[in-house]
């Protein structure tokens, strides 16, 4: 499965280079860059959170699912009018990333701040508990 094989009716699907202006984002929208004027826009503030619901299932995902649950993200919130937006120049002038590099911009999100072998050894470690206190109680 290709990383930009969205609908072809999805907002933005072909439409990378539409230029907007920063008068008109909007709360759905995703700023991509770096800084706190990216992170404190509405729209990226809704995102982690969407990207933040899906990480368990991420870690959990065999390599190639990884690639759909990014894709499934960036479709919602293309659904919900969002676009993923960058910086083009300094006058305030935004234009769409495209799915490709939205899909890419989701799959860092879903893989920032983890320590992927310390959360499956954390899994591990409870199942493993949970295992040992059900077989002693059954043993006493």
């Amino acid at each position: 499965m290709s990383l930009t094989s969205l609908p072809a009716t999805s907002p933005g699907a072909h439409l990378p280079y539409l230029r907007v202006m920063k008068s008109d984002l909007t709360c759905n929208d995703v700023l991509c860059g770096r800084g706190g004027g990216t992170n404190s826009h509405e729209g990226n503030r809704r995102y982690r959170t969407i990207v933040n619901d899906r990480r368990p299932e991420y870690l959990c995902a065999k390599k190639r699912e990884k690639a759909v649950i990014a894709q499934k993200i960036v479709c919602f919130v293309r659904q919900q009018g969002g676009r993923f937006l960058e910086k083009k120049d300094a006058r305030g002038v935004w234009v769409d990333t495209g799915n490709e590099k939205a899909i890419k911009k989701t799959l860092q999100a879903l893989r920032e701040g983890l320590d992927v072998r310390k959360t499956l050894m954390s899994i591990s470690t409870k199942k493993l508990s949970f295992q040992e206190i059900t077989s002693n109680d059954v043993l006493m």
